[in-house]
């Protein structure tokens, strides 16, 4: 879960990069309002976050179980190859040797699999939550006249604004209101 909230700051700040870009680059016709959402509230209260970091979490539950059944495989082999060691002949204990050697590379192989695939899936959810906010956000923003809305992870980020100029419980709000949990399990969200 650590990555995945990694990955999701590093996708949040380079939006926040492309806003401020924007933002920079139009032209200016007059005062700009700008709003603020912070994600750690987000990613706190938004029930999508949190189903799919359950989701994530028992898919990666069952992937270290399949791995730690690999290991336990291996574990009972070492036990009986050292136990009947002495009383075989050199061919099997080379052959168990080579068959203990096959299985260690198996796990090695499954769980660099694993751990890609894991990537792969925090990327996915992470850009699915992504949309999910930006479009909750440009909601909030149109309804509320703003011309950007910047996403803050910590409030340490804010060095001063206005009470009226954080959005976030409006966004939340939007989230909400569009998350309906069946659909979004049956899309892969």
């Amino acid at each position: 879960m650590n990555t995945w909230l990694r990955v999701l700051s590093v996708v949040l700040l380079l939006a926040l990069a492309a806003g401020i870009g924007w933002f920079i680059a139009r032209p200016s016709n007059g005062a700009a309002r700008v709003g603020v959402v912070r994600m750690t509230e987000i990613l706190e209260k938004y029930q999508g976050a949190a189903d799919a970091r359950a989701g994530f979490t028992r898919t990666a539950r069952a992937w270290q179980s399949n791995i730690d059944t690999l290991r336990g495989e291996m574990q009972n082999l070492l036990i009986d190859y050292e136990r009947d060691r002495l009383t075989m002949t050199a061919a099997q204990r080379a052959s168990y040797e080579s068959i203990l050697q096959m299985k260690r590379q198996q796990i090695d192989d499954y769980t660099a699999a694993i751990q890609q695939r894991a990537t792969e899936e925090q990327r996915q959810v992470t850009e699915k939550l992504v949309v999910k906010v930006k479009s909750a956000t440009e909601s909030a923003a149109r309804d509320l006249g703003l011309d950007l809305v910047l996403a803050v992870q910590d409030e340490a980020f804010v060095l001063y604004s206005a009470e009226t100029v954080d959005v976030t419980a409006y966004v939340l709000g939007h989230l909400k209101q569009a998350y309906h949990p069946q659909a979004d399990e049956q899309h892969g969200n």
